[in-house]
């Protein structure tokens, strides 16, 4: 049984934007706070109509009330509020327990039901997992408890994938009271109602394979595993393995690089889109590594496999480590996300549409500014298509809040729809944020800063800094003019990001050449 100190809780959601969102024409970004007495953090996302719907994992101590452990929660797409959340009492004994229980999964069923799977401790004392139902509007429709009588069985990590007729699901488990545990698999097949349509108990033949494996069912019944050959490792294999409905091995097919898969989703072509860590094993070939996003049949025989990376970007953008999920627009194009190591420890979102051929349509990253580089942990890491655009949710360093962000369709953030952007923490991403111009941009020795002269009245103690890709402030004006011309002659070549800031704040921010 696997020990650690806390036990999970309620995370109750409050709808507080502390960063105000813009009109409904325009991308916005606004932060939350959750209700949580220890830590909150956002676990999975899916759209939902208009809207999207967030699963939140909590933590506590102990002997800590209360005792629910996690939070439902559909997000306006829209403007960003919480419009109900539903709490979820996964493992009804964790007051009697030291385990760690934690969300394995979400997905939508065609109705607009959602599944959640969970790790849990059955009333028996056994370690195993439980599926809860819950409909479009927050009502909980049932929940189950999932085990092996005497045995201790652990759903994985990502392993919950939609079924053939879009109703039913499969969840993939691993024994952790065997000798040796990898050799294990588990694949339920279940339906809407959940009952258990099919259980395989599988010997895998592997050594070792790591608690984040994504499972996806295609068409005809049949399932296919990624199987991670290291825990986030960069240097181990990674394979999938394609498994008959009857549980017979029907192909293995070996990755050529090393790395990890993060997501499996089945395409609406019948296709499957794999996403995986890329790493050929020689940091000084680096333009081999990065995001990998394959196409593959049904079969599991490769398409098409594109790498992204751009290991070359400054600090605010430093590529890229860490995959993330996949996302389908109605057209079928394929929205990839990822993030990496980036100023200050914050890990930016990385995004790129390729089609159904593999070409990318486009690429945009988001980082993160030096004002708000000491609050966020990551952003992008749960993203999905929605009607009204593109929603990304992070999560933050102070344990109770979370970044909601949305792009539109193009993963454009403002009115530029410039590749990069950085986020700051006070400045609304509406027009307002992006008022004033530079120009000529790029610049030689000099630059013209212009706002309206009704903005520049509204400013208080205003000023305009400049800033490196380290995040140092190199040069510093006052503003006491609603156009001004900057001196840049003392700064070197090289990409800076203008701030105009107003009551000590950060209002607006765009970035700047000088040649």
């Amino acid at each position: 049984m696997l020990k650690h100190r806390f036990i999970l809780f309620t995370a109750l959601l409050l709808s507080i934007p502390i960063i105000c969102n813009g009109q409904s024409d325009t991308s916005w970004y606004r932060l939350h706070v959750m209700d949580s007495f220890e830590t909150a953090f956002p676990s999975g996302l899916e759209p939902c109509g208009n809207d999207a719907v967030l699963i939140v994992n909590a933590s506590g101590y102990p002997n800590d009330p209360p005792y629910h452990r996690s939070a439902l929660a559909r997000i306006d797409g829209e403007n960003g509020n919480i419009l109900w959340q539903t709490r979820i009492v996964h493992n009804p004994v964790a007051e009697n327990s030291d385990n760690f229980f934690l969300t394995k999964g979400l997905i939508r069923l065609q109705d607009g039901s959602f599944i959640v799977l969970f790790d849990t401790q059955t009333e028996n004392g056994n370690i195993g997992f439980t599926i809860h139902r819950i409909a479009s509007d927050g009502k909980m429709l049932w929940h189950k408890d999932f085990g092996i009588l005497k045995e201790d069985i652990w759903p994985i990590a990502n392993g919950l994938g939609i079924g053939p007729d879009s109703m039913s699901f499969v969840v993939i488990a691993q024994r952790t009271d065997l000798e040796n545990r990898y050799d294990s698999i588990h694949i339920y097949h279940i339906n809407e109602d959940g009952d258990v349509l099919n259980h395989l108990d599988l010997g895998t033949g592997l050594a070792f394979y790591s608690q984040y494996c994504p499972v996806v069912m295609l068409q005809d019944s049949s399932f296919v595993v990624g199987f991670n050959l290291g825990d986030f490792n960069f240097e181990a294999y990674k394979l999938l393995r394609h498994y008959s409905y009857t549980g017979q091995t029907l192909k293995t097919n070996i990755a050529w690089d090393f790395g990890f898969w993060t997501d499996l989703k089945r395409h609406p072509s019948g296709n499957i889109v794999a996403i995986s860590q890329s790493f050929s094993g020689e940091w000084d070939n680096r333009q081999e590594n990065g995001l990998r996003t394959t196409l593959y049949s049904p079969h599991i025989d490769t398409i098409w496999s594109r790498v992204y990376n751009q290991f070359d970007l400054p600090y605010y953008y430093r590529e890229l480590d860490y995959p993330g999920p996949v996302s389908f627009d109605p057209g079928g194009n394929i929205l990839v996300s990822g993030s990496g190591s980036a100023y200050n420890g914050v890990k930016p979102a990385h995004l790129i549409q390729y089609n159904i051929t593999g070409e990318a349509q486009w690429v945009k990253r988001i980082g993160i500014g030096p004002d708000l580089a000491g609050g966020v942990q990551e952003i992008g890491g749960k993203i999905v298509f929605t009607p009204r655009g593109i929603l990304l949710v992070g999560s933050m360093l102070d344990v109770n809040d979370m970044l909601l962000i949305r792009l539109d369709s193009s993963g454009c953030i403002n009115e530029a729809c410039d590749t990069d952007f950085l986020l700051g923490t006070e400045n609304e991403l509406n027009r307002d944020a992006f008022v004033f111009k530079l120009y000529p941009n790029p610049a030689t020795s000099s630059v013209v800063f212009s706002i309206s002269a009704e903005y520049f009245q509204s400013l208080i103690k205003s000023k305009i800094y400049f800033v490196d890709m380290t995040g140092r402030r190199v040069a510093t004006f006052s503003l006491d003019e609603s156009q001004k011309q900057l001196n840049l002659s003392s700064l070197p070549t090289g990409v800076y990001f203008c701030v105009l800031e107003s009551k000590g704040k950060p209002v607006g921010i765009q970035k700047a050449v000088k040649l």
